[in-house]
């Protein structure tokens, strides 16, 4: 292996991706759902890498990456949310649609011209581990920190668009709000040690006299902070079973020799896919639990 070469992609990377439905349901062994994986047809599609949302280890089968999906075709609308179709920041050298405050340029200059950013389109991918061959990560049409950046603030005239739509619609809007905050309620009363509180009851007295006992306190609580970091299992040391429904993709960063400016698949069809598997998952495991349960 080069040394710009590694065992995974590099964020801020252009990629072509493409799904393995037989993969991602060979651990269930159910030959209706491997059957059904294996009769499917995947496509390739085009993200922008934005980041890992894992630390590989050595034996490490996949790596999951937060991705932009890259399309060659205006945003289909979202009437409900807020979102048109011009929601969307074209990738020099595409003008369409192009703001004067945003250009988005890659390094090289990116190979197709009629490409998109669409808002709202982020999703996870699993990217597989290819133990005989590397990515020539330097070579990959990228995107410099500053143009990463800007990419981040691509969309604030048209978030700032989607927050008028709901000013507009206090209604829609308190009550989507309501069942937000009722499951981040819910979630946090769920997390409160209750143990914590019969610790008090135990050990506070009104005798303000009595010295504390000092080994009470001895071992200090987790920070917050290490706490969430290791709730992402970004080691991979807990199971987790959402991890499944994941697409898990093989991956290329030379982009010409997968795709050319006509072929580039609409992105929706990528969601598609990874519900059509998650459904087959969901039924083989149905199928699994009855069985059981007989």
């Amino acid at each position: 292996m080069s040394k710009k070469a590694s065992a995974f992609p590099k964020a801020r990377r252009f990629a072509v991706v493409r799904m393995d439905p037989v993969a991602m349901v060979e651990h269930l062994q159910d030959p209706l759902a491997t059957n059904a994986a294996r009769a499917m047809r995947p496509k390739k599609y085009l993200v922008y890498l934005e980041f890992p949302q894992d630390l590989p280890m050595p034996d490490s089968s996949y790596c999951r990456y937060r991705v932009n999906a890259v399309a060659a075709r205006l945003r289909p609308p979202v009437p409900e949310k807020g979102i048109t179709r011009d929601m969307v920041v074209p990738i020099y050298p595409n003008t369409h649609r192009a703001r004067d405050d945003v250009k988005i340029a890659s390094t090289p200059v990116f190979p197709f011209s009629n490409c998109y950013f669409w808002i709202d389109a982020r999703m996870s991918l699993r990217v597989r581990v290819s133990r005989n061959r590397e990515y020539e990560n330097d070579s990959a049409y990228q995107l410099d920190i500053s143009q990463h950046v800007a990419l981040s603030d691509a969309f604030e005239h048209d978030f700032a668009r989607i927050n008028q739509f709901w000013r507009e619609r206090p209604t829609a809007y308190v009550e989507g709000l309501e069942a937000h905050m009722d499951g981040v309620f819910s979630t946090a009363l769920s997390s409160l040690d209750t143990d914590e509180f019969a610790f008090e009851d135990d050990h506070m007295s009104s005798d303000s006299s009595l010295e504390p006992d000092p080994l009470l306190n001895a071992t200090p609580p987790i920070p917050p902070s290490i706490t969430d970091i290791l709730s992402m299992n970004v080691f991979g040391w807990d199971d987790d079973p959402s991890f499944q429904f994941i697409p898990l993709v093989d991956l290329w960063l030379d982009l010409k020799e997968h795709l050319s400016e006509d072929s580039i698949p609409n992105p929706v069809g990528l969601w598609k896919e990874q519900e059509w598997v998650g459904d087959h998952q969901g039924l083989a495991r149905a199928a699994q639990e009855n069985a059981a349960a007989a």
